[in-house]
């Protein structure tokens, strides 16, 4: 099965690590530090156009991936 994430984009369910709602993931620091690192490690990819609600972090074979979008945690799931 797969999930869609917005914009044309799906990721493999089992990929999929966590679905983290935006605004009580980034409350904590550790998450915000954990953000930053990976878009410093060029792992992000935006799938919106405005303020995201989630970010779905993915585990496959070669890398890991977190993926910001517009859509809710609940609507992902």
């Amino acid at each position: 099965m797969f999930l869609h994430l917005g914009k044309g984009l799906s990721v493999k369910e089992d990929e999929v690590v966590g679905i983290f709602d935006m605004e009580s993931a980034t409350l904590s620091a550790d998450t915000k530090n954990f953000l930053k690192e990976m878009q410093k490690d060029l792992k992000t990819v935006s799938l919106c156009d405005d303020i995201p609600k989630a970010f779905v972090l993915c585990d496959d074979v070669n890398t890991e991936t977190v993926y910001i979008t517009q859509l809710s945690p609940v609507t992902i799931s």
